[in-house]
């Protein structure tokens, strides 16, 4: 097993589970699973499969900071959100003027968002197999979704052939590298079957430079779902991303 962004095949156990290993390279030390050792769980069945009927569909806090980042740096255009899942970011670009678009590779979330988002032009499948028909758009997101890919510099090359000159990426994804997953050790709650790369926020400017891209921005925050509107809850997390407990990273690559 080569480690997907070096390329080294020098690696060392790092955590292992009944149902996948974490293997971490020696010569760049990123995380990833052994993929010689694992299987997609989700290759016979529809992750959203269940979801409810009628989604909820109000802007929450985190998704306000998500769409604040965004229109820092593009104000306004044509936008996807890849990963899309219950299309939270498009359907708040789109009441903000954007001409947005969302992805997700499951059929059943996106005949959902069909029915109940129509002003949002929804796609059905994989970014890589859609790319001769999706175009280019200002800016290009994805909310943990990179850590899904096992091979994401692959996966990124073809992303970037989305971006227009001077549009952006935006991606967040798990920070192994925090606080947080230092302190539980094997019992942090990302290490999942289904995430087979584990990010530190050296890695991902170790990737942007592989692309030859400018990396722009490098942001952390708790968890995902920060800020959660609520103050005290706010206060509290908020300190603890400033003392390095932040569970997440997001990174906004400019493409030149």
């Amino acid at each position: 097993m080569k480690c997907p962004l070096c390329k080294s095949d020098q690696n060392r156990v790092f955590h292992k589970w009944n149902n996948f290993i974490v293997l971490k390279c020696n010569n760049c030390s990123f995380s990833f699973i052994d993929l010689d050792s694992w299987e997609y769980p989700y290759k016979d069945m529809d992750y959203y499969r269940g979801a409810p009927e009628l989604l909820e569909l109000g802007e929450k806090a985190w998704i306000s900071r998500r769409v604040k980042i965004i229109k820092k740096y593009v104000s306004a255009g044509r936008s996807i959100d890849i990963g899309c899942g219950q299309g939270e970011i498009p359907i708040a670009l789109q009441r903000r003027g954007f001409n947005a678009e969302g992805l997700d590779e499951s059929t059943y979330i996106i005949n959902l968002l069909k029915k109940n988002s129509p002003k949002v032009k929804w796609y059905a499948g994989l970014a890589e197999d859609l790319l001769s028909s999706l175009g280019r758009y200002d800016v290009v997101t994805l909310y943990h979704v990179l850590e899904h890919i096992p091979h994401p510099l692959d996966a990124m090359r073809n992303i970037l052939k989305l971006v227009k000159k001077g549009g952006v990426i935006i991606i967040e994804v798990p920070n192994v590298g925090g606080n947080m997953a230092k302190l539980k050790g094997t019992g942090w709650h990302y290490y999942l079957n289904h995430h087979v790369n584990y990010f530190r926020k050296i890695d991902l400017v170790r990737m942007t430079d592989l692309l030859d891209c400018q990396m722009v921005a490098v942001l952390g925050d708790y968890d995902f779902t920060f800020p959660t509107g609520k103050r005290w809850k706010v206060m509290v997390k908020s300190f603890l991303k400033n003392i390095g407990f932040n569970d997440v990273l997001t990174i906004v690559i400019r493409v030149s």
